[in-house]
């Protein structure tokens, strides 16, 4: 559905109030020229060799290896590197009412009707009118619950692919309204502390999938990086410090190879 006659049935739906909450909405998760402003930064990172890593650069991390959640969910967040406790978190991925009703579907057996995911979104569509681009709840279990066994199905199937990798474009049909249609930030995003600890952000039917059905890896995208963690990164770069014996983070793998 292109976003004219996106715009046409929120407005036939939820009348012109609900229609300009998701116009501010979509253009909060997607500000004017965000890609192109990110790809001359990229550029410029690279011009100056500063170590800075390509915000559009993908590793591939274990899904268990992502425990705990960040707050990075809008694109204007994309290749910044911030200062701060924000990556100080007890907000754990498991715990988040998605997650929980995934595996309750899958693992446990239960109807989705009786999930606490569904559960969510009969309160989310109450109150916001739509969500998931869904207007009932007959809709949603239609739809979204439809497209997320669908999703399961070809990851169990075919294994799990990047958004390059997939062709079909019927996943990115169900994506939530306000996400845009740029592949580049569709895989799951995540944000790293000071640490290196790997912090999730964006992408949980898909990061639950695959922790069920225990996929040792996943391709994810990196939102925010700590200041801390970025120093860490340059001295690597400088060659300040040495990378610690073993498997390196996924994240100093650009700085290995550059190197």
């Amino acid at each position: 559905m292109n976003r004219v006659s996106r715009a046409f049935e929120i407005l036939r739906n939820g009348g012109p109030r609900r229609l300009a909450t998701s116009i501010q909405d979509w253009y909060r998760y997607n500000p004017p020229l965000w890609y192109h402003r990110l790809r001359v930064r990229s550029w410029l990172n690279k011009y100056r060799k500063t170590a800075v890593a390509d915000p559009f650069k993908i590793i591939w991390v274990d899904p268990l290896d992502i425990q705990y959640c960040s707050r990075f969910t809008e694109k204007r967040y994309a290749g910044k590197i911030l200062d701060g406790d924000w990556d100080q978190t007890e907000s754990r991925f498991e715990d988040h009412y998605t997650v929980r009703g995934i595996r309750q579907h899958f693992v446990q057996d239960i109807p989705w009707e009786d999930t606490i995911y569904y559960q969510k979104a009969c309160e989310k569509i109450e109150e916001h009118g739509d969500w998931y681009g869904c207007w009932s709840p007959e809709e949603f279990i239609e739809t979204r619950c439809s497209y997320i066994d669908q999703l399961y199905e070809r990851i169990q199937s075919e294994g799990y692919k990047s958004q390059k990798q997939i062709a079909d474009s019927e996943q990115a049909s169900h994506r939530h309204p306000t996400s845009g249609s740029h592949h580049e930030l569709h895989e799951i995003t995540t944000s790293i502390g000071r640490d290196g600890q790997i912090l999730f952000d964006s992408g949980k039917h898909r990061l639950s999938i695959a922790r069920i059905l225990e996929i040792d890896r996943v391709p994810v995208q990196v939102m925010v990086r700590h200041k801390l963690w970025q120093q860490y990164r340059r001295d690597i770069y400088a060659n300040q410090v040495a990378i610690e014996e073993g498997t390196p983070h996924p994240d100093l793998l650009d700085l290995t190879e550059s190197s």
